[in-house]
């Protein structure tokens, strides 16, 4: 959550920075922006194939006698 939370401060000096940030640090803090976002939509797709996996199981075990 810390670590979450920092990057996002990140974000927030990039854009104090505006065009004065060199594209070296531009890099370096899109890169720490990056899995911010993307382990969110991780997440998501993990809870997701979960869920239907439960609710299959669900069904088969209603099926079953």
């Amino acid at each position: 959550m810390g670590l979450a939370l920092g990057n996002r401060n990140v974000g927030l000096v990039w854009s104090a920075l505006g065009t004065g940030a060199a594209p070296s640090i531009s890099l370096f803090f899109a890169a720490t922006q990056l899995p911010i976002y993307l382990l969110l939509l991780l997440i998501e797709w993990i809870v997701r194939v979960r869920r239907s996996s439960l609710a299959k199981e669900t069904q088969h075990a209603d099926r079953t006698p």
